[in-house]
């Protein structure tokens, strides 16, 4: 299996509106340094909520129910469908 990916840090930013306010989850993290990662997955408890192709940027956004970001967690994936060990968000501002 591949390495996990490091750093899975994020920041809740609240914003107002008028009549409500809604939490955004912005989340980055490094890279796995296994050489055949293709995808990363983030899962919200035992479902997977995104899948972020290796190429792209390490970057995962997500509107947050109840300002919180409990229970995010991010594996590295291989080519041959390998996922490495999950590594929980840590959230570093709000």
């Amino acid at each position: 299996a591949p390495q996990p990916p490091a750093k899975f840090i994020g920041c809740i930013k609240k914003n107002e509106f008028l009549n409500k306010s809604e939490c955004i989850l912005e989340a980055s993290w490094r890279a796995s340094h296994s050489p055949n990662v293709v995808a990363y997955h983030i899962y919200k408890g035992d479902k997977v909520v995104a899948r972020v192709r290796a190429k792209s940027r390490l970057v995962f956004v997500e509107k947050l129910s109840k300002c919180s970001a409990k229970g995010y967690s991010i594996t590295a994936v291989n080519k041959q469908g390998q996922e490495s060990n999950r590594v929980k968000l840590k959230i570093v501002s709000q």
